[in-house]
């Protein structure tokens, strides 16, 4: 009777960590993809997008969803730019009816001149 409670518990504890390691590794690729834009005068678009995507170590990046960078020019003629990525975790336990989690990032961030 306690082993299916104790393999449900160590289920949950693996799912919760995977949902974490790839909470933080998401994040840590949208702040550099940030960084890149900011830093890099030629950066457009597609290279932010590109960047996101390259930093992803050990997660998929055919689960990056919805990256976009919509770019503003300020009264002072500063460019200011917000990136916003999304990235889907598929479950290795479905739980109920909730198969993935959708983890979500936007960032602002000031262009090169």
């Amino acid at each position: 009777m306690i082993i299916p409670v104790l393999l449900v518990g160590l289920l949950l504890i693996i799912e919760f960590g995977r949902l974490t390691y790839s909470k933080v590794e998401f994040e840590y690729a949208v702040s550099n993809a940030t960084r890149f834009g900011m830093v890099m005068k030629t950066a457009d678009t597609t290279r932010v997008k590109q960047a996101v995507s390259d930093n992803l170590i050990l997660l998929n990046p055919a689960n990056l969803q919805n990256v976009t960078v919509a770019e503003v020019t300020n009264a002072d003629s500063t460019r200011t730019a917000t990136l916003t990525a999304s990235y889907q975790v598929k479950l290795l336990v479905p739980m109920s009816d909730l198969k993935s989690v959708t983890l979500s990032r936007t960032m602002t961030f000031l262009r090169a001149k």
